[in-house]
């Protein structure tokens, strides 16, 4: 039997959105061509009829879903994982893991799935959550972290995602058949959805995407009420951290920089 992703359809959504599927081109939003376009923010559209349109096709891929045994029991739980090969390549994983270790794996979590097993057995067990810090008892923070690799644009939109699937997942929690394990990041009233960075990730092309943040921050607004049943209000902010920090990824040198962190575009 053939499944699909609880996402799926979600990308030509997103594309729309950006305005980069014309001229027969079919240009991912992604892409770091995309990224560079010098129009795009006069091409963006309508941040709540995104947000709405990816929740109407979630909402759409699951209601279809051919494959009815609940979600997988690890998604949105409150859990960290801390441990990684030390020749490791890839940073991205060494530092979400060296953060949890610096900052304290009581408040803060890492690589939590969303939608594991919500569609079809082997679909979405990357949609996971890279950081997550419960800020304030009625606060959780979910992050994407970013190490060289794809675009703030791109960046955005994963986490993003992760707020769509947080308030969609809310409104079928009897459905999902969750616990107390997954309650505190199904129940806390307020979500905040973050990019996290070095500085230069943002800044080593001149580009300022705080009209994205912007827009992305009005969206999220009308979004949560106009599904204010899931019982969640939604943000959503570009942060960096200095550039100084760097493999090896020392504790001291880590909460350092988490603590300076700032607002990529002031």
């Amino acid at each position: 039997m053939s499944y699909q992703s609880i996402l799926h359809g979600c990308d030509d959504i997103i594309d729309g959105f950006f305005g980069v599927t014309e001229a027969g081109k079919y240009q991912r939003y992604g892409t770091r061509t995309t990224y560079l376009l010098h129009d795009l923010e006069t091409r963006t559209g309508d941040p709540l009829k995104l947000l709405g349109d990816l929740h109407a096709r979630v909402t759409e891929n699951w209601t279809d879903r051919a494959y009815r045994k609940v979600p997988s029991g690890q998604n949105w739980r409150c859990k960290y994982n801390v441990d990684y090969k030390q020749d490791r390549k890839g940073l991205e994983v060494k530092l979400e893991r060296e953060i949890v270790k610096a900052m304290g794996v009581g408040k803060w979590m890492n690589n939590v799935p969303t939608a594991s097993g919500c569609c079809g057995p082997s679909h979405d067990k990357a949609r996971n959550i890279d950081l997550v810090h419960r800020l304030l008892p009625d606060t959780f923070t979910f992050i994407e972290l970013k190490w060289r690799s794809n675009t703030p644009v791109f960046a955005a939109i994963e986490i993003l995602l992760r707020g769509v699937l947080n308030c969609f997942t809310r409104l079928h929690l009897d459905e999902m058949n969750y616990g107390a394990e997954q309650l505190p990041m199904l129940t806390v009233p307020h979500v905040e959805l973050r990019v996290l960075a070095p500085h230069s990730y943002y800044h080593r092309d001149v580009i300022c995407l705080r009209w994205l943040e912007e827009k992305l921050n009005f969206g999220l607004s009308q979004y949560a009420r106009r599904f204010g049943k899931a019982g969640v209000t939604l943000d959503f902010a570009f942060e960096s951290f200095s550039d100084t920090l760097v493999d090896p990824f020392i504790s001291d040198a880590v909460r350092g920089a988490m603590a300076l962190r700032t607002r990529a575009y002031p």
